[in-house]
């Protein structure tokens, strides 16, 4: 499955219970209120078993405060979905990973997050922490 609005793309790996997004440029409120909606969607067969999700970080500009505060909410709905791990792309995004580790702390939410520098090493830590 795949679904893109704005800056922000969504794709699903159905056989893995992983899903991705990603994002080119400057992404909105509106946008990351698209994707909380469309990640929710695609991921509700698995919140039982859990699900990883993948974010590709390396295209996107650094977000603004109130797209902060909205991504924070995001990592919320996420671990009440049934999250258990989240894994960034980022193989020179240093502001965005900062940005993004900030996020997932100040959510408070327990499910563990790793940054990486290729989507294959992601997707394998996503793949262990599914087991």
């Amino acid at each position: 499955m795949y679904s893109l609005h704005g800056v922000q793309q969504v794709y699903v790996y159905a056989d893995k219970r992983i899903v991705k997004s990603s994002a080119v440029g400057e992404t909105t409120v509106e946008e990351i209120q698209w994707l909380s909606e469309k990640l929710l969607e695609y991921a509700a067969g698995w919140k039982e078993e859990g699900f990883g999700y993948l974010v590709g970080i390396e295209e996107m500009t650094p977000v603004k405060a109130d797209v902060s505060k909205e991504l924070i909410t995001l990592h919320k709905r996420l671990e009440d979905a049934g999250c258990k791990a989240i894994a960034f792309v980022d193989p020179n995004a240093y502001v965005i990973a900062t940005q993004a580790k900030s996020h997932q702390r100040k959510s408070k939410v327990s499910y563990k997050e790793k940054h990486f520098r290729t989507e294959e090493e992601a997707i394998a830590w996503l793949e262990e922490r599914l087991k």
